[in-house]
C-alpha cells in the first residue's frame, strides 16, 4: 500500500470516528431532551388535573348554594304547570326569570314518557331523545322511581357549549311525563373557561379538551 494510500484510509478513519462522536453526543443530548420534555409534560398534566379538581370544588360550593332556590323554581313550575294557572312554557319563563339573577338564563322542559322533548322554550332541544344521553337518562329514570327532583352537576351543553345545571322532577303521575329545567349560570360558565385559560399559561401543553358524561 502506498503512502498515499494510506493517508486516505487514516483520513476515512478519522472522519468515521468523527462521525461517530458526532453521533453518540447527538443520541445522548436527544436522549436528555426527551426525558426532560416527557417529566416537563408530565408537571404540566399534573398541574391541569389539580388545577380542574380546584375548579370542581369551587363549582361544587358554587352549586350547594344555589341548590335550595333552584329546587324551589323547579316547584314553582311544576305546580304551576300541573294546576292548569299556566300552561304556556313561555309564561312560566318568564315568571321564574323574573326571580333569578341577572346572570342566570333559564328554560324549560316538558320529557314525555317515551324520553323526547315534547314541550320546551329552547327549541333547539325540541323533538331531542334523551335516551341518547346516559346521564339525562338515568337522572329522568331516577325522578320517575323515586318521586323527588333531582339536580344534575353542571354539563356542557352540546350546541351552545354553554354549561348548564338542570333539574328534574315528575311532571303528572299519570302520563309519566316529566319537567325539566336547564339554568345556564355564567358565573359557572366564566369559571371553566379560566380554568382552561390557565392550564395554557407557561406549559407545552397546546390545548386543553373539557369532556361531560351525559
Amino acid at each position: 500500500m502506498t503512502l498515499k494510500a494510506k493517508f486516505l484510509w487514516m483520513q476515512l478513519l478519522f472522519m468515521m470516528l468523527v462521525a461517530l462522536a458526532f453521533y453518540r453526543h447527538y443520541a445522548q443530548t436527544k436522549q436528555h431532551y426527551d426525558l426532560l420534555k416527557d417529566a416537563t409534560i408530565t408537571e404540566a398534566t399534573n398541574r391541569i388535573q389539580e388545577t380542574f379538581a380546584h375548579c370542581e370544588s369551587m363549582i361544587q360550593i358554587l352549586v350547594e348554594e344555589q341548590a335550595a332556590q333552584y329546587r324551589a323554581l323547579h316547584e314553582a313550575a311544576s305546580a304551576m304547570l300541573a294546576s292548569g294557572a299556566q300552561s304556556n312554557l313561555f309564561d312560566v319563563q318568564t315568571r321564574l326569570q323574573q326571580k333569578l339573577p341577572n346572570h342566570t338564563k333559564l328554560h324549560l322542559f316538558v320529557i314525555n314518557a317515551d324520553n323526547r322533548v315534547e314541550a320546551t322554550t329552547y327549541q333547539l332541544d325540541m323533538g331531542l331523545d334523551m335516551n341518547a344521553l346516559a346521564g339525562a337518562k338515568r337522572d329522568i329514570e331516577s325522578v320517575r322511581l323515586n318521586q323527588m327532583i333531582v339536580l344534575s352537576m353542571p354539563s356542557i351543553d352540546l350546541m351552545t357549549k354553554e354549561y348548564r345545571i338542570y333539574s328534574y322532577g315528575v311532571l303528572d303521575t299519570k302520563t309519566g311525563s316529566v319537567l325539566e329545567l336547564g339554568f345556564f349560570d355564567e358565573k359557572i360558565s366564566a369559571l371553566k373557561q379560566q380554568c382552561i385559560h390557565v392550564t395554557y399559561t407557561d406549559s407545552p401543553i397546546e390545548s386543553v379538551d373539557v369532556f361531560a358524561d351525559f
